[in-house]
C-alpha cells in the first residue's frame, strides 16, 4: 500500500532511533562556527554526537543514500551537503 520509493527504507522506531545523533549532529550545522568547526576536524565534530560507524562512513562517503539509510532527515542532508560541498547518490 502506498507509494513506494526505490532504494528507500519505510521510517519506523529503530531509523529514527539510529539517525538520531546524525540529524541532531546535522541540525547543528544551521551555525556558522559549528560548520567551520565540522570543516576544521570532521572525525572529531562528529564523535562529539556520537556517531555510529555507519554513519560516520555514510558522512565521509558523501552519498545520500547512505546517509538516509541510516536515518538522515533529507534536510539535515542538505545542510551536510552544503558545508562538505558533497554530491547526491554515489557522489553523482
Amino acid at each position: 500500500m502506498g507509494i513506494k520509493f526505490v532504494g528507500t527504507k519505510p521510517l519506523d522506531v529503530d531509523l529514527i532511533v539510529e539517525g538520531y545523533a546524525l540529524n541532531k549532529m546535522g541540525h547543528s550545522l544551521i551555525r556558522e562556527e559549528n560548520r567551520q568547526e565540522f570543516q576544521a576536524d570532521e572525525d572529531a565534530y562528529m564523535a562529539k554526537f556520537g556517531l555510529s560507524e555507519k554513519a560516520v562512513a555514510a558522512v565521509k562517503s558523501r552519498d545520500r543514500d547512505e546517509m538516509m539509510a541510516v536515518g538522515l532527515n533529507m534536510y539535515f542532508y542538505g545542510k551536510i551537503r552544503f558545508v562538505t560541498g558533497g554530491g547526491g547518490p554515489a557522489s553523482a
